[in-house]
């Protein structure tokens, strides 16, 4: 009879601490929106999701355990659905429209963004690019510099594609995007690097992992601070930065 006492007076204990911790987990369900440009974010023919940032999404989930749901679109789609209220959670570089409707919660990962011309070409300066026209991706905000300079002719396109076939065919003189994204959009075309110049830095990059102001709950955004951070630090962004980009030219 003592035997059966003891666990019965333990029994209610555990299932309060249990639902103790229930309570405290953040048990929201949350939108995430992916841009759609390769590899971050790639839209299968069969209508799924794969990309480097899509892989990531899934492993923030699976670490902070907040369950979330994912979509690939089009950039400037991306911040609208964020500034609607249709999507909570974004992994972009800033840009003045997105830091007015979320916040940015952790660190992502860092890059360049450079500006590229074809083959023989040379940039020194943003200088050089004024009176040329240079394709970028419609409302990505890669430099504020470059963004105010009235004299650079700007075209805008909707992929990384799009931008260095326009170039390769000389429709436009420069393409301006991350260095990596550039050059793994040069490889999945099946072209050359021979064929563009050499890049011309115009700044530094950060990806960060954006939450919607309208998400006021302290403790999901604590919960995906803490899960993003030891995915980068732990080495999971890099894995797959490494798993997408592996085998690019150094330059």
């Amino acid at each position: 009879m003592m035997h059966r006492r003891r666990v019965l007076t333990w029994l209610p204990l555990a299932a309060a601490a249990c639902m103790g911790h229930a309570a405290s987990a953040p048990q929201r369900r949350l939108k995430a929106v992916t841009i759609g440009v390769a590899p971050y974010g790639i839209r299968t023919p069969e209508g799924g999701a794969s990309g480097l940032l899509v892989e990531l999404t899934e492993a923030l989930a699976a670490r902070s355990g907040i369950p979330i749901d994912n979509v690939v679109v089009p950039y400037p789609r991306a911040m609208a659905m964020m500034q609607s209220g249709e999507a909570d959670l974004l992994m972009s570089i800033a840009n003045s429209r997105l830091v007015s409707i979320a916040r940015p919660v952790a660190l992502v990962f860092e890059g360049d963004v450079v500006a590229v011309g074809r083959a023989g070409s040379h940039f020194a300066s943003l200088a050089d690019l004024r009176g040329k026209v240079v394709a970028h991706i419609r409302g990505v905000e890669y430099n504020a510099a470059f963004e105010a300079d009235q004299q650079i002719r700007k075209h805008e396109t909707t992929s990384i594609e799009q931008s260095l076939k326009m170039l390769l065919e000389r429709r436009v003189d420069a393409a301006i995007g991350s260095r990596e994204s550039l050059l793994y959009a040069l490889r999945a075309m099946g072209r050359p690097r021979a064929q563009l110049g050499t890049p011309m830095p115009i700044g530094h990059l950060y990806v960060r992992l954006y939450l919607s102001s309208r998400v006021t709950d302290d403790a999901v955004a604590d919960a995906l601070t803490s899960a993003m951070d030891a995915l980068r630090d732990g080495g999971t962004v890099a894995a797959l930065r490494k798993k997408y980009f592996a085998g690019l030219p150094a330059r």
